[in-house]
């Protein structure tokens, strides 16, 4: 199972419990998809300060027993991010 995120973890207020929730629920090789705005203005998207950088939301997924397995820049507003559990 998959599970893809995007532009919502902004919104999520105890992010570690609904990470371990993700984590309980994925298949043996899941993975999450996390897609999310990045840290400044943008013409799309919630102001600056309610945005995770894509490192804080690295570190909050390690925290709770992720690690980053690939990311991508292709998207002009959004950072990209696959997680899998270590």
């Amino acid at each position: 199972m998959n599970t893809p995120i995007c532009d919502v973890l902004h919104h999520i207020e105890n992010r570690p419990a609904y990470y371990a929730k993700l984590k309980a629920a994925l298949k043996p090789g899941g993975r999450i998809v996390n897609i999310d705005f990045y840290k400044k203005p943008l013409p799309v998207g919630p102001p600056p300060p309610m945005k995770l950088t894509p490192e804080q939301a690295e570190k909050e997924f390690a925290a709770a027993g992720f690690r980053l397995d690939k990311s991508h820049s292709m998207l002009p507003y959004q950072y990209f991010q696959e997680f899998r559990a270590k």
